[in-house]
């Protein structure tokens, strides 16, 4: 091997770099571990809500590892938490090195959100009163539904079906005075599309940079977010963040920020007497009695008067049963500008009576506009206040958030948390004026945000506040002061934003899944070391020496690259575990043929590594590429599993070809002696001489007979489909006892009218979906669903567990719910569509691979009709077997990364065996077709048969001791390993000779062969 003192020097600075690396995940698991440790040391199982203050203080004790800072010289510098000598790097440093652990190992939450797109499409309208628009937006939402287009693409399908004479260029929808410089009169409606394709692209660009920049203020490691495709949906994954509402809002605040006057409440207290008197007389059934109660309040001249009414102050027949107070006011605000104070459980009865049309018709010309808003909700207090807004005919604010250029967590003059705010020039002179008129009316300015009076203060300073600087107070803690910064600095979002889809992984859940990946990964790992020792003895040492530097040189890979590790992705570095020897068979399989052949070993050695180079780097790269097509297609955790086989690939290679052939160039060279086997697997399947084609129609027989059993169970009994094919809502609940599934599925059928039950795990831990409510995806439907799930399975909880113990999981076993998920039906499709594509799309690159490897359609067709072969009965079990299985068999995205696997493996057999017949073709061009086909699969059964046993064993060693979760995917694997190994002797060989054979096909292979080696 020439340049061994490059790849020396490489192969040591490359394991040096990832031991570096590695370090700093070392140190901040330590870091991380000391802070939990000080805060169970803090707080005892004894105290109140002692899992929350723990929580709190670690996040504390790593805060202030991140902000401290300590006396170095004269300067303050951060806190120093690692030093390897050479450098130091404090806790930030150390915590940015270290490898991401994604949601299911660190966890955290996972969410989709779809921005409107009916929101932006009434923006750009003008929030066009047009009935064809609005109805063309109603139809719109009905055949999203069922739809695979976004909804852009509905709306304009249904504004086509009943536009009549109506243009999309009508001034009343987007020739309208804001577009007028784009969308002309006179403009086809195809021409309006291609602009409002763009402009609606342009809005959701600008929400996700808006969202990108509120999530890198929230503060957790490795935040992802993207966009899906060109839909108005975006991905936001959010490891270790645990505050689920706190993420909702920063998520979906739109940030509507304006600043109104206020009316004073002597202005509108009579209104609010009157509104008062006609739901008295609404509720005597006495409508004539409204008339007399207005008469009689036009005579009042009296705020007092309208107050002492509203109270009950004045005196009233004492026979009256009729509440005399319906509308629920509790008396006078602190302030002016609060119209009054009402009960919290009253603000929707409220409101609605308020902005009554008949109602409304009583206030005076000058208030006609007037817009009704509650003040923020204070904590403990069953009270809220009222506003009236000064509004005008268009709703615009005189002064809105667009103005805002900084926006920073500061304390009010009474050191409560509050938010400051800065403006640019153009604000800060409305500002002035707005302030200056506030002081000379004595009037106040309400701070208005997403529709909630956060605060109306009066202005003292005379002439008005200058500079544009404002401040929002109110109840804020400070989180909350520091998270409504943030949202006010990255701006509004220019359309409504909801959650489709939420995926919440609870931290236990995580450490549970680390233990489990890692009992797996160190089961599988001992096997593979020990069963190559075992078949290829002194050569199997070196083999597994190559073997653990390529999981080192894994792990510092996605350690630099800053990869996001998953629970998938330990699953793929076991794979990649039992599949990367298969480089290392390949070697010392053909290194013991040219032994056996009778040439020296240094010889053998040199042709050994040299012939097995095509068939391994064949097989890796059909490999690679499906894992590519994982990559491209999939998303979350199926990406995960992807970046690491993908990783694996590259580094097995590096390890097999260079690593190991330096270890037996240096043993060897130094006079040691290899035989490449041992005493009991010493001339194994030497002499095999077994007639496959022979066999192969029976194979045929068999095969036909599994493919119409599948199919036919798949078109009658069909497949378990998951949440992310059907939608809907699914819960994990761990019991501290086991429960009866029958018996827990028929309480929550008598609550959800549908629910499935499954055991995950043991007995005393349960998989509950439900598909009650599936199309409504709002936080308050959420927690309804939660809470009948809580209500109906109270009984089978211990006693006295309170709901938010439920939720949170209780005592260090974490009874309770310990996982949720939602997925919108929408999503669904999507879900469905892009497996459906990754699928076809794998297909498809390896036939063109394979073509242009070979040159003849007929090894595409073998290899390709083999993967669907296998795909088929894989699948044709799972719909035979799913009702019976004792674990979970659903169809999800972590299937579907089991079955591109299964076709990467069937095709990693498959050409091999080919590379072997065209081999064998340049070698032996006297013999017959099929005695060459024969000849290829008998040498290579050895190669065959060792590597599928060995990912057999790592995979049911998976298994057995790996997370329930992933127990699906990998009998998808196992069943995967065994058809794909049995397809690729019985089905891809066979049917390749049968259509080569034919119109003397099989010469023209020969020839093909020839020709090539020739040139």
């Amino acid at each position: 091997m020439q340049n061994k003192g490059v790849i020396k020097l490489f192969a040591i600075l490359f394991g040096l770099v990832s031991i570096y690396q590695l370090s700093f995940t070392f140190k901040a698991n330590q870091i991380e571990d000391e802070a939990k440790g000080a805060a169970i040391a803090k707080y005892a199982d004894t105290a109140d809500d002692y899992q929350s203050k723990r929580n709190e203080e670690e996040i504390r004790y790593l805060d202030s590892l991140k902000t401290n800072k300590v006396q170095v010289g004269e300067n303050l510098e951060p806190i120093e938490v690692y030093n390897i000598g050479v450098s130091q790097y404090t806790y930030n440093e150390v915590e940015g090195n270290a490898m991401k652990l994604g949601l299911d190992l660190k966890g955290g939450i996972n969410a989709i959100i779809q921005i409107s797109v009916k929101d932006i499409l009434k923006g750009l309208s003008n929030n066009s009163k047009d009935p064809i628009f609005n109805k063309a937006l109603e139809d719109a939402e009905e055949l999203q539904k069922d739809a695979q287009e976004s909804y852009l693409e509905s709306f304009f399908r249904a504004f086509d079906a009943i536009k009549g004479d109506t243009k999309l260029a009508s001034p009343d929808i987007f020739a309208n005075r804001d577009l007028r410089d784009i969308v002309e009169f006179d403009m086809s409606d195809d021409e309006v599309k291609g602009i409002i394709e763009t402009k609606i692209d342009e809005s959701i660009v600008s929400a996700f940079e808006v969202l990108r920049n509120r999530i890198d203020g929230f503060g957790v490691s490795s935040p992802n977010i993207q966009r899906l495709g060109n839909s108005g949906r975006i991905l936001i994954e959010l490891p270790g963040a645990k505050d689920k509402k706190r993420v909702v809002d920063i998520i979906t605040k739109t940030a509507q920020l304006q600043f109104w006057e206020t009316y004073k409440d002597q202005e509108v207290l009579p209104y609010i007497g009157q509104v008062n008197n006609a739901m008295v007389a609404a509720a005597a059934e006495k409508p004539e009695a409204i008339d007399e109660v207005e008469e009689a309040l036009v005579e009042q001249d009296s705020t007092a008067n309208a107050i002492d009414e509203l109270t009950g102050q004045i005196a009233t027949d004492s026979t009256d049963v009729v509440d005399s107070n319906p509308i629920g006011y509790q008396g006078r605000g602190g302030h002016p500008s609060v119209i009054g104070m009402f009960l919290t459980k009253d603000k929707e009865k409220i409101m609605t009576a308020l902005n009554n049309p008949k109602n409304r018709a009583l206030l005076p010309a000058e208030m006609r506009y007037v817009k009704f808003a509650w003040g923020v909700q204070k904590k403990d207090s069953e009270f809220v206040e009222l506003y009236a807004i000064k509004t005008n005919r268009d709703n615009q604010p005189p002064l809105s958030g667009a103005v805002i250029t900084d926006a920073r967590q500061e304390f009010d003059p009474v050191n409560n948390p509050a938010v400051g705010m800065a403006m640019n020039a153009k604000g800060a002179k409305i500002w002035e004026e707005m302030t200056k008129k506030a002081n000379e009316e004595d009037g106040n300015i309400a701070i208005v945000l997403d529709n909630i009076v956060y605060s109306a203060p009066g202005v003292s300073q005379v002439g008005g506040i200058s500079g544009g600087r404002s401040q929002i107070s109110g109840s804020f803690s400070l989180t909350e002061a520091v998270d409504l910064a943030n949202v006010l600095r990255a701006g509004k979002l220019p359309a409504s934003a909801e959650i489709v889809q939420a995926d919440e992984v609870g931290p236990s859940l995580g450490q549970e899944a680390i233990d489990s990946g890692m009992k797996s990964f160190l089961i599988a790992l001992t096997f593979v070391l020990l069963w190559m020792i075992f078949y290829y003895g002194k050569a199997g040492i070196f083999a597994d020496v190559a073997l653990l530097f390529n999981i080192l040189l894994i792990f510092g890979v996605l350690a630099s690259l800053g990869a996001v590790l998953t629970l998938p992705g330990i699953a793929g570095i076991v794979l990649t575990i039992g599949i990367s020897v298969d480089a290392n068979v390949l070697i010392f399989e053909r290194i013991r043929e040219e032994l056996a052949k009778g040439k020296s070993q240094k010889e053998s050695i040199k042709d050994g590594f040299s012939n097995a180079l095509s068939s391994i780097l064949d097989a890796n790269i059909t490999t690679g590429l499906t894992a590519l097509i994982l990559f491209v297609f999939g998303t979350g955790p199926i990406k995960g599993f992807a970046t690491t086989l993908i990783i694996g690939i590259l580094t097995s290679l590096f390890t097999a070809i260079f690593i190991t052939r330096l270890l037996i160039d240096w043993w060897v060279n130094r006079g040691g002696k290899l035989d490449f086997s041992t005493t009991m697997t010493k001339g194994l399947f030497k002499n095999i001489n077994i007639n496959f084609l022979k066999k192969r129609k029976i194979a045929y027989v068999i095969s036909g007979i599994l493919i119409l059993a599948s199919l036919g169970s798949l078109f009658t009994t069909g497949l378990d489909q998951g949440i992310d094919f059907v939608g809907g809502r699914t819960y994990q609940v761990r019991f501290e006892q086991p429960v009866s599934v029958e018996e827990v599925k028929g309480d929550l059928n008598a609550v959800f009218n549908s629910a499935e039950v499954k055991t995950i795990g043991g007995d005393n831990q349960l998989k509950i979906s439900t598909k009650y409510k599936v199309e409504d995806n709002s936080v308050e439907t959420d927690e309804e669903v939660q809470s009948k799930l809580f209500g109906a399975l109270q009984k089978y909880l211990p006693d006295g567990m309170t709901y938010p113990e439920f939720v949170d999981g209780s005592g260090d076993a974490k009874i309770g719910k310990m996982l949720s998920s939602k997925v919108s039906p929408t999503i669904a499709d999507d879900i469905k569509k892009s497996s459906l594509w990754a699928v076809l799309g794998s297909l498809v690159v390896v036939f063109l691979y394979i073509l242009f490897r070979f040159k003849k359609w007929q090894f595409s067709l073998g290899a390709v009709a083999a993967v669907f072969h296998d795909v088929l009965i894989v699948l044709g079990i799972f719909s035979l077997t799913w009702k019976f299985m004792p674990f979970s068999m659903e169809i999800d995205q972590a299937f579907i990364a089991a079955i591109l696997t299964v076709i990467g493996y069937s095709l990693n057999d498959t050409v091999v065996v080919f590379d072997r017949i065209r081999e064998f073709l340049n070698e032996h061009t006297s013999w017959e077709f099929d005695k060459t086909i024969n000849a290829s699969l008998n040498s290579t059964l050895s190669r065959t048969l060792n590597t599928s046993v060995t990912t057999l064993v790592v995979l049911l060693a998976m298994f057995a001791f790996g997370a329930d979760s992933l127990r699906g995917l990998l009998f998808a694997l196992i069943i995967g390993v065994v058809v794909g190994t049995y397809s690729s002797m019985f089905i891809a060989t066979p049917l390749m000779y049968d259509t080569a054979k034919k119109g003397d096909a099989a010469e023209s292979l020969k020839k093909k062969v020839k020709e090539e080696d020739e040139a």
